[in-house]
């Protein structure tokens, strides 16, 4: 029992980064979304490519825009 209130604990307090649409990253980014889509081709821009259809983290752009703005 003391597990499962501890697991409970620890998932309420943990952020869940939810993957972004193209145009969703595109406005995180203050870029259009065809510069995000030209990034995430050539790897300067991490993400994921299901098929046709792009994914990108939100903790990992927000990192990234918070180190491109130093």
């Amino acid at each position: 029992m003391l597990t499962t209130a501890t697991s409970a604990t620890r998932a309420s307090n943990a952020v869940i980064d939810t993957p972004l649409l193209p145009e969703e990253a595109a406005e995180l980014l203050q870029i259009t979304e065809d510069e995000l889509l030209c990034e995430a081709e050539r790897g300067t821009i991490p993400g994921v490519c299901l098929g046709d259809c792009w994914r990108f983290s939100r903790a990992t752009l927000h990192a990234l825009s918070t180190s491109r703005a130093a």
